[in-house]
């Protein structure tokens, strides 16, 4: 911690955080559409710099899929009370990404 940060609310900590993020790619993982039909539960799932997602519904675990184009559809089976969706996005194994969206 340095003078500055103390004095002037972080400052060299966050100017040192930005040049470390910004030559970073973004990891980014959203619900672009959830359907829900003759009681199974179908998500569109958009993805970047992500190969693999996990999904959790009502924080349990939904289902898994492996992505190559930047998206996917997973459906599995749910109850009427579904009411969130949570997306962990992986690239290479290590968890980079997630996401808590409320379902419809």
């Amino acid at each position: 911690m340095t003078r500055r940060d103390l004095l002037e609310d972080n400052a060299d900590l966050f100017d040192r955080a930005g040049l470390l993020l910004k030559d970073r790619e973004p990891h980014t993982v959203s619900v672009t559409d959830a359907v829900s039909v003759n009681g199974s539960l179908k998500l569109k799932v958009k993805v970047a710099n992500v190969d693999r997602v996990d999904v959790y519904v009502d924080q349990r675990p939904y289902a898994s899929a492996d992505l190559t184009d930047g998206q996917a559809a997973v459906t599995g089976p749910v109850t009427a009370a579904a009411r969130a969706a949570r997306i962990n996005g992986f690239e290479a194994g290590r968890l980079v990404a997630g996401k808590t969206e409320q379902l419809p």
